[in-house]
């Protein structure tokens, strides 16, 4: 493991130790881009599975704002048009409250090459049937509901 891998899972557990002292609840989001059957995910400086691209919603933005701007961010997308609510879900993972809202787009624009970021180690496509076996449990549980149609869904994280 690189040394600047290391540091930035070291922070990150520090920032998610004191997260419940300073922030007791957090709204955050997560966005499910769907193309011809496949799903791009992306890998974290700071942890070690496949995510949905998504991260915390700034003052004074909407949940779906906040998961466009994400998917803009994290790994280039152009959302067109307002994406579907899949989900609003909790997790109390280190006696955190996190609100998770998940969306779904089919309609996206991809740039040239993801922007290059500190907080993104890689993206990568993968099929919605031959998921990674590195990838966040819930984020795999929520491709599960994806493809059960329906929702919206809620439930723990």
């Amino acid at each position: 493991m690189k040394l600047r891998t290391l540091l930035l899972r070291m922070a990150r557990r520090g920032y998610d130790l004191i997260l419940p002292f300073t922030r007791p609840v957090t709204p955050s989001v997560r966005i499910l881009l769907v193309r011809e059957g496949m799903t791009l995910l992306i890998h974290h400086s700071y942890a070690s599975k496949w995510y949905f691209p998504g991260g915390g919603v700034k003052r004074d933005e909407s949940l779906v704002g906040a998961a466009m701007r994400e998917a803009r961010e994290e790994v280039g997308a152009v959302v067109r048009g307002e994406p579907r609510l899949l989900g609003i879900y909790l997790s109390n993972y280190l006696r955190r409250s996190d609100h998770i809202v998940v969306y779904v787009s089919e309609d996206f624009d991809l740039g040239a090459a993801p922007p290059d970021t500190w907080e993104i180690e890689g993206c990568a496509w993968f099929s919605l049937h031959n998921l990674p076996p590195d990838m966040q449990r819930a984020c795999r549980a929520r491709v599960q509901e994806y493809l059960a149609g329906g929702g919206p869904y809620s439930g723990n994280w």
